[in-house]
């Protein structure tokens, strides 16, 4: 066999040898032949000019076997290294095309090259026979650049200008037929092509709508799902539960029965009486009493013999009818295709004959330029006019058959971008069978199994599964194609739960699956939660986080899982890094993105106080033990940080090691030997310990960090201290370091210890809130509120507590509960506002006056530059004003003095944490921080302004301005709009519209005049309402503000409209 396999590649090399060879010689000839052809003839008849035989076929020669044939090579080493950088999503379903449009930026130094090789052929080569490949090639390298409008032109203009048979009139009449057929071919494809754009653009404007409209019911449709799924997982648990608490009330009064029983058999014994039988215990599965005995009748052999036959004769009588319908419809179309299929076959298969000698033949590529234009329509989900051409390519008889492979795949790329699937399923199906390529075969089979998958169609997503595995696939579309049949087969009911783990567990042992380990044991915990073992489904879910995976984005969903199943049991601490470990690397565009962020911070806070209590409560208690005691208290926690220390440390030099194994050249350019020792390795060797682990305490156990050792514990003290410290403070530090920090936290002052008393009584008022307000967690909010009040009853937090105990008693309707926390806050705190809040019910009115009097003061103070006080003031707020309504406006005001006070980086993140703990309650205010962001992403390099040129004097004349992002050319309907508006709306101030230019490509709409800020804000406010409807038109992002007089002369100096929305919003929005 091999010697054969080595003969037929001998006889293949000698092949292309001889045609090498052979065209050799007439290239010889043609360039001999040539030169005595310029030398007699005149110059007009010189190059690329000229019509004669030899100079045309010099033409095709040149053109093809250089820069045509380099095109195609570069070609192909593009869609090689797109192929390699582009990683499929086997948890959507499958592109039919495994390259896009736009893919070209992983292989554009081949597709600059393809560009520029086949304009040189079309600009130097124009008679020649291969023109027409240029261009499709041309345009395959726009539609890898991405740039689809260019591709579309070159596609369009082969099959314009290039038909099916290029040069097939006499030599000496081409050139002049051709240019004036050229020249009438332009007429009138002008002609048509503008018919065709209105057509065109009345189309795309529907298709845009109904596109619209499907998104949203889509949309809709998903929502409601998912909440239908969540209520279904809602009910099935409380069922679970009722059925659980029958079960056992069921089982008690059984066993108090057999009890009583029990006792009077004994007196019967005595008595010589026979015993009273006991009660059986009655169990339960699946709903079913497992003592209740059903009867099936069983089935006679005759019964299944009749059966059997009546089965075969359906059979038999279906595929009856099934062969003469097939019949019938070959007879019907045989008529009609025959005259098409032999004028296929002779002018197609002309065009396309294969041959010794078919390697010299041009072949038309009209033909393929029409499958790259439908590509090209649907991936621009231009479908209409994909349609047509479609259409255009299965009614023309002359077209390929070689070609027509690839029309099926073509048509299931279409009716999957309109989201027929049953129709692209059949095209696929007709593809795979018709696909020679192994790897296109395995592509189209697992799109056809994602669909019948998805369609409950689990025998033919089987069977189509493994095909996949028959076409050997790259082993990720393998991996993937057996996760899908392990899975299907559960569902069938061919494999149990525990077979179906069994099989996982074989494969997470395979070191071909080390990569995959997460996505398997993610799929055992899927298994164990449908089966209602949610301990199991845990463990699972926690050695899928523990493995590295391939994908980032699944092992998140893992994170998700587990953050869920942790906060469902009421684990928040561990559900908190759950979720934060969900964050890292879940898409924006998720469902739960701004619920799961929102989430982790909440818990992520509830945790630092949680952590402050137990640390400074471990502190406090070593503080009180003698000197010596205490020493060895602090050597045996320094022992445990040195030993964490070291397990990251060693895990650090373990992925530096695996670096530099990879690059081995940067072994010898180190400045230092020792890891940590080298600051440029060593922060490598961290960017990757924070990619695989997060941003995490330095602990082992750290989503077990529910603190139930006493608090005498070395270990509970050393995590706690870990968690106060950042990875790169604990790296490589000594023992003495270690002992002289943890020395330093151990409160053996009064001073000292009354700050860690503070801290502790804060931690547990703002763990309480957390419960109260975030959680809903009543319990544990009242546990956290009483524990402060007996710990620290004179603490500044103990009012506030025990005034929200008062309105949780309230809520809960518990008049004696009410009633006490009433008298102990009139006795106890009687001078505070929280018992004038009790005793009279007009305070709230007051103390809201006296709110915003201190707000008032805390912006005044802002506006002076007194940033820092305007911190204290903030922060004075939360403990002086109980149920503060306006609460928002306080953080916001907070968030923007950091900008005078910390870095940039600092303000950014003060600014995105206020939006996240806002953002679905306090529109305006989270508007404000929005902009001031944007700002700060637009000017990378200057801070928000804090203070300008502008001034604030709400008595003089304003307008409102509407400024635009980028020229618009539709601003006269907007002025229009906004005219019409002022009209039903203003008529009796006659406000005027007037257009006016900054510069050469900023326009603004000024509305004027206004007699104060309020008037012009009263106008603000209303446009805000009608926005929608005013700006409906405009083809540009676009801003509207007040602004005075006198500001506005400064604005048309400085044209900086995101500097001026800064003080807008600061000074007008308040």
């Amino acid at each position: 066999m091999k010697h054969k396999r080595i003969s037929f590649e001998a006889q293949k090399i000698s092949s292309y040898l001889y045609k090498i060879g052979f065209l050799l010689c007439i290239l010889t000839l043609f360039a001999s032949q040539q030169q005595t052809v310029w030398a007699q003839n005149s110059k007009a008849k010189k190059g690329k000019n000229s019509n004669s035989a030899l100079a045309l076929g010099y033409q095709d020669m040149t053109a093809r076997y250089n820069r045509y044939f380099n095109s195609t090579v570069r070609y192909v080493e593009a869609n090689t290294n797109i192929t390699i950088g582009n990683i499929d999503n086997f948890d959507e379903l499958l592109p039919v095309y495994a390259i896009k449009a736009g893919d070209g930026s992983k292989a554009s130094s081949q597709t600059d090259q393809i560009i520029k090789k086949t304009s040189w052929i079309i600009d130097n080569k124009p008679k020649s026979k291969w023109v027409d490949d240029s261009y499709l090639m041309l345009g395959k390298a726009y539609y890898l650049n991405g740039e689809t409008d260019k591709a579309l032109e070159a596609f369009q203009y082969v099959i314009s200008n290039y038909g099916k048979a290029i040069r097939k009139t006499s030599v000496k009449k081409a050139h002049s037929k051709a240019t004036a057929e050229q020249e009438k071919a332009r007429k009138k494809a002008a002609k048509d092509r503008k018919a065709e754009i209105e057509a065109q653009k009345k189309e795309r404007e529907k298709q845009i709508k109904e596109n619209i409209a499907e998104q949203e019911r889509i949309k809709k449709e998903r929502e409601t799902a998912q909440k239908n799924t969540k209520k279904e997982a809602e009910k099935r648990r409380k069922e679970r539960e009722k059925q659980q608490k029958a079960e056992k009330k069921e089982r008690d009064r059984i066993t108090e029965e057999r009890k009583k029983i029990t006792k009077k058999n004994i007196e019967r014994r005595k008595k010589g009486l026979d015993p009273l039988p006991l009660p059986e215990y009655k169990t339960k599965v699946n709903g079913q009493d497992t003592n209740t005995e059903t009867k099936v009748e069983p089935e006679t052999n005759k019964d299944k013999k009749q059966k059997n036959k009546e089965k075969e004769q359906a059979e038999a009588k279906q595929k009856a009818d099934a062969e003469a319908a097939k019949k019938a419809e070959a007879a019907q179309t045989d008529t009609t295709t025959a005259e098409t299929t032999q004028t296929t076959e002779l002018v197609a298969g002309k065009e396309y004959k294969s041959g010794f000698f078919s390697f010299l033949k041009h072949r038309p590529a009209t033909y393929e330029s029409q499958i790259w234009l439908a590509r090209t329509y649907i991936e621009t989900d231009k479908l209409p006019e994909a349609k047509k051409i479609l259409e255009k390519i299965e009614n023309d008889a002359t077209f390929p058959r070689k070609l027509r492979k690839e029309v099926n795949t073509l048509f299931a790329y279409y009716y999957l971008h309109a989201h027929d699937k049953q129709t692209a399923r059949e095209y696929l199906l007709k593809a795979a069978r018709e696909t020679s390529k192994r790897k296109g075969k395995a592509r189209l089979y697992y799109i056809l199994g994602q669909i019948d998958k998805d369609g409950n169609e689990a025998k033919n997503a089987l069977k189509n599964f493994r095909k996949v595995l028959r076409s050997r696939p790259n082993y990720p579309m393998e991996f993937n194609a057996r996760m899908n049949i392990i899975a299907l087969k559960l569902q069938t009911g061919n494999y149990s739960p525990n077979h179906a783990i069994a099989i996982y567990e074989r494969m997470a042992k395979e070191d071909k699956n080390i990569e995959y380990a997460d996505q398997i044991y993610a799929a055992m915990a899927e298994i164990a939660l449908t089966a209602g073992n949610e301990n199991q489904a845990e463990g699972f879910l926690k050695k899928a986080t523990s493995t590295t995976g391939v994908n980032p984005q699944k092992k998140s969903f893992t994170y998700l899982k587990l953050a869920d199943l942790n906060y469902q049991k009421g684990r928040y601490t561990e559900a908190g890094h759950f979720y934060d470990s969900t964050l890292l690397n879940l898409p924006k565009t998720h469902l739960r993105y701004e619920e799961i962020k929102t989430r982790a911070e909440v818990l992520g806070q509830l945790a630092i106080y949680e952590t402050t209590i137990t640390t400074q409560d471990s502190l406090q208690a070593i503080a009180k033990l003698p000197e010596r005691e205490r020493d060895a208290k602090i050597d045996k926690v320094v022992d445990q940080l040195l030993e964490e220390n070291q397990r990251k440390m060693e895990e650090l030099a373990r992925i530096e090691a695996e670096r530099l194994n990879q690059n081995p050249e940067e072994k010898n350019n180190s400045s230092s030997d020792f890891y940590f020792y080298n600051p440029i390795t060593r922060s490598t060797g961290y960017n990757e310990f924070k990619q695989k682990w997060g941003n995490r305490p330095l602990t082992d156990n750290w989503r077990q960090s529910a603190k139930q050792q006493s608090q005498m514990n070395g270990e509970t003290l050393a995590s706690d201290l870990n968690n106060n410290l950042t990875r790169e403070d604990m790296l490589g530090m000594t023992a003495d370091q270690l002992r002289n920090i943890v020395k330093s936290k151990i409160p053996l002052t009064a001073k000292a210890l009354a700050e860690s008393d503070t801290a502790i009584a804060e931690a547990l008022y703002k763990s309480g809130l957390i419960y109260r307000n975030s959680l809903k967690l009543s319990d544990k909010a009242e546990t956290q509120f009483t524990t402060l009040l007996n710990r620290y009853p004179a603490s500044q937090y103990a009012p506030p507590a025990l005034y929200n105990l008062y309105l949780m008693a309230q809520q809960n309707g518990n008049t004696t509960k009410v009633n006490q926390y009433k008298t102990q806050l009139q006795q106890d705190y009687a001078n505070t506002p929280y018992a004038q809040l009790v005793n009279d019910p007009n305070y709230t009115n007051n103390a809201h006056n006296e709110v915003l009097a201190f707000y008032e003061e805390s912006f005044a103070l802002y506006k002076a530059g007194n940033f820092s006080e305007v911190r204290k003031r903030q922060t004075e707020s939360e403990t002086r004003f109980t149920n503060n309504p306006i609460t928002t406006k306080f953080a916001l005001l907070n968030a923007i003095a950091v900008g005078g006070t910390e870095t940039r980086e600092a303000y950014i993140e003060a600014l995105n944490k206020f939006v996240a703990q806002y953002g679905n309650t306090a529109t305006n205010e989270v508007k404000k921080a929005q902009e001031i962001l944007q700002y700060l992403a637009n000017n990378p390099n200057q801070d928000a302004p804090i203070t300008t040129n502008y001034t604030y004097t709400p008595d003089k004349t304003h307008y409102i301005v509407i400024a635009f992002d980028k020229y618009s050319n539709s601003i006269s309907t907007t002025t229009n709009n906004v005219s019409n508006f002022n009209q039903e709306n203003f008529s009796v101030e006659k406000l005027k519209v007037t257009q006016q230019m900054l510069d050469l490509s900023n326009q603004i709409l000024l509305v004027k005049e206004f007699p104060t800020a309020e008037k012009a804000m009263f106008y603000y406010k209303a446009l805000q309402n009608k926005e929608v409807t005013v700006f409906k038109d405009l083809d540009t992002t676009y801003k509207f503000f007040a602004i005075s007089k006198s500001n506005f002369t400064e604005y048309f100096k400085q044209k900086d409209k995101d500097k001026y929305l800064a003080f807008f919003y600061a000074n007008y929005m308040k």
